[in-house]
């Protein structure tokens, strides 16, 4: 097992026990040159081993196993950035919760109003991707149009989070702080509307 392997088996243990994934949800990748090694399908990050991945050329080639079958999204964000190595979407709650209001692009900008931390590790950008069948060719359709080579970060409407990095710990770390945040501003949300009906009420 090479080091980048393991580092990534590490992080999706991690993200696993923090519960931003949970049961046999999310997937996981990382590029080796010219290979993407990705989390085979119904695979679940707390057991992921060697074996646990298939392998996918740049050029769409299936070399080995099974992937999960958004593979075309890990594909898409590799090929429009020479420089990313490891790519990781994950269902995390707060997240998933934010993704599913529907005034989103609102949120999107109030996610960055609060701390400051979200808007400097995600470059001031977050991707907002409609919703379709997850693993859906309308999906990668989708997807692909609205890629952005600076944006590195994507929110799928109903869905999840999507992240990219040059290496496994930059893109751990934004989904982390992403879910905080997310969990922030509906916690703000929560008390604004509780103190509204309490003004009201009296």
């Amino acid at each position: 097992m090479t080091e980048q392997m393991k580092r990534v088996i590490e992080i999706a243990k991690e993200l696993f026990d923090r519960k931003l994934v949970n049961g046999m949800t999310g997937n996981i990748s990382f590029r080796d040159n010219e290979i993407i090694y990705i989390s085979k399908s119904g695979t679940c990050f707390k057991y992921l081993n060697e074996d646990s991945f298939a392998k996918i050329s740049l050029n769409d080639n299936f070399i080995e196993g099974k992937p999960s079958k958004e593979y075309p999204l890990h594909l898409a964000l590799y090929k429009d950035n020479e420089d990313i190595t490891c790519v990781i979407h994950t269902h995390s709650f707060n997240s998933v919760l934010i993704s599913a209001l529907k005034n989103i692009d609102v949120e999107k900008n109030e996610l960055f109003s609060y701390t400051p931390y979200l808007k400097m590790k995600a470059k001031n950008q977050i991707g907002i991707v409609d919703y379709f069948n997850p693993g859906s060719v309308e999906l990668f359709e989708n997807f692909s149009k609205i890629l952005n080579m600076k944006c590195n970060v994507y929110l799928l409407k109903n869905h999840g989070l999507i992240v990219r990095g040059k290496d496994v710990l930059e893109v751990f770390d934004v989904i982390e702080e992403f879910e905080q945040s997310c969990k922030i501003l509906l916690s703000i949300k929560r008390y604004n509307e509780l103190d509204f009906m309490k003004i009201n009420k009296e």
